[in-house]
């Protein structure tokens, strides 16, 4: 089932696509769900008013991708896996002006019934697009409070012209917005990029956990309809938050279950610091192998070693 830019029409004559189920999750495990679907296959079937917030990084469909790709692609024209992840990317980063304003404003429409009132939404745009963003996000109702701006400290942006060395995060609210949990909570945050290569647009945890931070909690849940590596969902973690997580490429959709697979077990880490992937992929799928057999050794080493 797809839901496409109609679907709001059809909603408003008596289509209830409350009645639909949500379809079983890529990934589920302490108050973490994860879906590999589409955002607007997703939103539609979740309960209204439920979230304390939307932490999420779309698709900026600006045009800045693009340019990097171009100048960069004849060295990493060899990397299949690359390759294959960047088509999945583009899937929703090449749209046009018009074509951008109108699915955002399906995505925040779904976010704004999604949201408790008083919650928050926090979305990451470029100068290029905020201008567009703003427009589709106060257009369905939600309200611009702020703008957060994130230095990159060390951009390493190609170029002779001005170099592009931050990015911003609109702060919107449904509503008059809940006191934040704290007040040292300043409009700018420094921190260099993540060196895991893990997504292409791929979000310091440290800033997410900056924001997430400041988040009061009600319901205790928080929403990502582009999860992407699952950063934001590791820092909803982190700071006692569950949350639900969307994202439409399989490529990322691995990459986010792999990664919550980490955080969520062993920190991602084991006792000399290497990843327990295989490990952790065998004690969460049931506790069997590939041969179907019991993994009760691995689980008791697991269990001795963390004590």
């Amino acid at each position: 089932m797809m839901y496409h830019f109609e679907d709001h029409d059809r909603k408003q004559e008596g289509c209830n696509v409350q009645s639909l189920v949500l379809p079983l999750p890529f990934f589920d495990m302490h108050g973490v769900k994860l879906f590999h679907s589409d955002a607007m296959d997703i939103l539609p079937l979740l309960d209204a008013d439920t979230f304390d917030a939307v932490v999420t990084d779309p698709p900026y469909s600006s045009g800045g991708r693009q340019q990097a790709t171009a100048r960069n692609n004849v060295n990493k024209a060899n990397d299949d896996t690359l390759c294959r992840a960047n088509d999945e990317w583009f899937l929703g980063d090449n749209m046009g002006v018009d074509t951008y304003i109108r699915w955002m404003r399906q995505i925040a429409r779904e976010c704004l019934r999604c949201v408790s009132h008083g919650g928050h939404g926090y979305v990451f745009t470029d100068w290029r697009q905020f201008t567009n963003l703003v427009t589709a996000w106060e257009s369905v109702g939600w309200t611009l409070r702020n703008v957060i701006v994130w230095d990159k400290a060390k951009g390493g942006a190609l170029g002779s012209f001005w170099r592009n060395n931050h990015e911003w995060i609109c702060v919107f609210a449904k509503g008059q917005p809940r006191s934040l949990t704290h007040h040292n909570c300043y409009n700018t945050w420094t921190g260099t990029k993540p060196k895991g290569h893990l997504h292409p647009t791929e979000k310091p945890i440290g800033l997410l956990n900056y924001i997430v931070s400041a988040i009061p909690k009600v319901s205790g849940l928080l929403l990502d309809p582009f999860a992407g590596s699952g950063t934001s969902l590791l820092a909803a973690v982190e700071n006692g938050f569950r949350a639900v997580g969307i994202e439409r490429s399989e490529a990322y959709a691995v990459a986010c279950r792999d990664r919550l697979m980490q955080g969520l077990l062993f920190n991602g880490q084991n006792t000399k610091g290497q990843p327990r992937h295989r490990l952790m992929q065998g004690l969460l799928f049931n506790g069997q192998n590939t041969k179907g057999q019991p993994r009760r050794e691995a689980t008791q080493t697991a269990e001795s070693s963390e004590r």
